[in-house]
C-alpha cells in the first residue's frame, strides 16, 4: 500500500452516526479535503488485494466524480452546518422560548435566502471540481429537476 495511502491518513471521514454534528463533520471532512479524499480512494482501488474494498472504492470514486456530487455535498453542508448550531443552542438549559423562537426564525431566513442564491452553492462546487479536474456542468436532467424544486414556494 506505500507512501500513498500513507500521506492521506491525517484525513479522516468517520462513519454516520445519527447526531447532527456527525453528520456535519463527516460532510466537512469530504468537503474541504475533496481532491484528498478522492485520492486516497483511488489508491485504495489501486493498492489493494481485496476485491470488495476495490470495488466499493471505485464505485465510490465514479459517485464523487460527478459534479452533481460536489454540489451536493456543498449544499448539504452549508444547509446542516446551520442547522447544527441552532440544535446545539437549543439543547442549552439557559434556552428561553424567546429565543428559541428567534433561532429557528432565523434558520428558517438562512434557508430561504440560501434557496434564493443557490448560485453561490453552484460557484463553491464548481471552484472544488475545477480543484479536482472535473467538468463542472449539471446534467440536463438534474437542472429540470432541482429548477422544479428551486422554484417552489417554501
Amino acid at each position: 500500500m506505500g507512501s500513498d495511502i500513507q500521506a492521506h491518513r491525517r484525513i479522516i471521514v468517520k462513519s454516520l452516526r445519527n447526531s447532527l454534528e456527525s453528520r456535519v463533520s463527516s460532510l466537512s471532512a469530504v468537503r474541504f479535503n475533496y481532491t484528498s479524499v478522492r485520492d486516497a480512494l483511488q489508491n485504495l482501488h489501486e493498492e489493494t488485494n481485496d476485491s470488495v474494498a476495490a470495488s466499493e472504492a471505485l464505485s465510490l470514486i465514479q459517485n464523487m466524480e460527478q459534479f452533481e456530487f460536489i454540489a451536493t455535498i456543498v449544499a448539504w453542508y452549508d444547509i446542516l452546518f446551520q442547522v447544527n448550531i441552532v440544535s446545539k443552542a437549543m439543547q442549552s438549559e439557559m434556552m428561553d422560548l424567546p429565543n428559541a423562537s428567534q433561532l429557528l426564525k432565523n434558520c428558517s431566513e438562512f434557508v430561504k435566502q440560501y434557496r434564493r442564491s443557490f448560485s453561490s452553492t453552484i460557484i463553491t462546487a464548481k471552484e472544488i471540481a475545477s480543484l479536482a479536474e472535473i467538468n463542472p456542468v449539471l446534467r440536463q436532467s438534474d437542472l429540470e429537476e432541482r429548477n422544479g424544486y428551486l422554484n417552489t414556494k417554501l
